[in-house]
């Protein structure tokens, strides 16, 4: 019989492990939710550690929180020892992880060298990196150490290249050698008062710094080499109040030639209601950053949280806070929030409603990517852009509002989407558009409303005039993203919809786009008689919504 080599690696990990786990009497298993990833009871017998995968194809990887086995559920509380590392070994491109909070130690080297990989969210229970956990993850562009974190170990995240900020929020914490050292893309670190020393060469060769925030009054023990080659000519040192001139005095700090001192707030990591937040650099508002227990059904974000009797609005979602969430249905984003992370939602393939906050101005790539249960999506007036693959694989959205602020919409933002019915741009000069921004969008079907006056730029711009129903209409007529929305309550041979206003117009369509029937509401509540065992789509003005009978 003949495997490939990746086979065999596999093989021989798996063997490894089970001669390991014979020895110590672990048990090594797949759950039975097979999800590719395999599994080996910790010293407790009661918690287990991701072993390894079986998955040759895979892109993206979420790891459960809890896995079963025989009846038994195990809590996952770890990931093993150089799990995902060398992928290129393994014939896969490891381009998403989502972690539990479940997870409180990452082993060492277990996603080294995912080049790869663009984004990571660690987990607000996590307590240790181990060396060389993300060496070389040369796509990742920001890392946030959350407050639980005790320790991150030797060339945890050194020669991350596209590393541009790093924000280190323990209180108490040691961080070894080399740990971001050659991380030459490296802008802004923010290292709390819980770091009395920076270990030998930790910053070392980050020759891109040019702000370090220290938030300790006296002066870290420098390490050697611990920021050689970074401009302290240039680089700004941020300082407690009243420390400036312990910094300036102290043997490697007072190289720096631009020292200034701040009023240092410390960063907070807190739950409220099941939700994680952290504060943001200007700690009067707060980042929700994911939660305790998955979301189930709808979920409503708040605009301001308590925590320690003082008061904070939340302004933005964090990176992937939501990615993977399978069972979330809808989300309601107050007007607080004006930003939405990378892949805050991504993947949460049976999400269908949002009601965006009217005041965004920033989507990160990819946040939208494969939730293929949305049905409709307002781009709120503030943004300017439509970041790449923001909505890719969206492919039962049928209706997109894009408002005149918008200028560009990057590539692959739309890709995927086939079930688009209509697209509405309110800005006269056609937003230019990225390589394969509409990529498998029918442009032979789906019609494309543009302001009065525009159609013939349209018709002429690239993207744009591969549309073939290009229609000129009154755009004060299309509602903004402060349009409240509708809802649906089935009661097995039809729907009622409430919330809609009298004489508003009521389409329903198929799941595949047949329009079915166009009444006008005669009241507040509306009902219609479907067919059950079928998936409809509803369209109430311009909000559109998906339901099952």
């Amino acid at each position: 019989m003949i495997y490939n080599s990746m086979v065999m690696k596999k093989l021989v990990i798996l063997s490894i492990s089970l001669l390991f786990a014979l020895e110590t009497q672990a048990l090594v298993f797949f759950g039975d939710d097979f999800d590719g990833l395999w599994y080996t009871t910790n010293d407790d017998n009661t918690s287990v550690t991701v072993g390894g995968y079986s998955n040759e194809t895979v892109s993206t990887i979420k790891i459960p929180s809890s896995v079963k086995h025989d009846g038994v559920v195990y809590p996952v509380t770890s990931i093993g020892a150089s799990v995902f590392s060398d992928p290129d070994e393994f014939w896969f491109k490891l381009t998403n992880i989502i972690i539990p909070n479940s997870i409180t130690s990452i082993g060492a080297d277990a996603f080294r060298n995912c080049s790869d990989l663009t984004s990571l969210r660690l987990p607000s229970n996590l307590k240790s990196v181990g060396s060389g956990a993300f060496y070389r993850c040369s796509g990742l562009t920001s890392i946030r150490v959350p407050s639980a974190v005790t320790s991150i170990g030797k060339d945890a995240f050194r020669e991350c290249i596209g590393l541009t900020s790093v924000t280190i929020s323990s209180e108490e914490i040691s961080i070894e050698e080399s740990a971001f050292s050659g991380c030459t893309s490296l802008a802004s670190v923010t290292i709390s008062s819980g770091v009395s020393a920076l270990s030998d060469s930790v910053f070392y060769n980050c020759i891109g710094l040019q702000e370090l925030y220290l938030q300790n009054l006296t002066p870290p023990i420098m390490g050697v080499d611990a920021l050689e080659k970074v401009d302290k000519s240039t680089c700004k040192l941020y300082v407690p109040v009243g420390s400036k001139e312990a910094y300036a005095a102290a043997d490697e700090w007072k190289e720096f030639r631009n020292i200034e001192e701040l009023m240092m707030v410390p960063i907070l990591d807190f739950t409220v209601n099941d939700l994680t937040y952290n504060t943001n650099a200007d700690r009067t508002s707060v980042c929700l950053n994911g939660f305790v227990t998955e979301p189930v059904g709808q979920l409503e974000i708040p605009s301001s949280v308590t925590y320690n009797g003082k008061s904070y609005p939340v302004t933005s979602i964090g990176l992937s806070a939501f990615a993977g969430c399978y069972d979330l249905i809808s989300v309601t984003i107050p007007s607080s929030v004006t930003s939405i992370g990378s892949e805050a939602f991504f993947i949460s393939y049976r999400l269908t409603t949002i009601q965006n906050s009217s005041n965004l101005i920033s989507i990160g790539a990819c946040a939208f990517e494969g939730c293929a249960g949305l049905t409709s999506i307002t781009i709120p007036k503030g943004m300017t852009s439509i970041e790449h693959r923001t909505f890719l694989s969206s492919f039962s959205l049928a209706s997109i509002t894009i408002p005149s602020s918008v200028t560009l919409i990057e590539e692959e933002a739309f890709w995927g989407c086939s079930g688009l019915q209509e697209i509405f741009v309110k800005n006269t000069t056609p937003p230019t558009v990225g390589t394969s921004g509409f990529y498998q969008v029918d442009k032979s079907t789906c019609k494309l409303y543009v302001p009065i006056g525009s159609k013939t730029v349209y018709a002429a711009a690239s993207t744009w005039k591969d549309f073939q129903n290009i229609e000129e209409i009154d755009m004060t007529s299309v509602p903004e993203s402060e349009e409240t929305p509708f809802m649906i309550s089935t009661d097995g041979d039809g729907i009622t919809i409430t919330g809609v206003e009298p004489g508003a117009t009521i389409t329903v369509y198929t799941i595949t786009g047949t329009k079915l029937l166009t009444l006008l509401a005669t009241g507040d509540k509306q009902r219609i008689a479907l067919p059950s065992g079928a998936l409809y789509i509803v369209k109430v003005g311009n909000q559109t919504m998906k339901v099952a009978l």
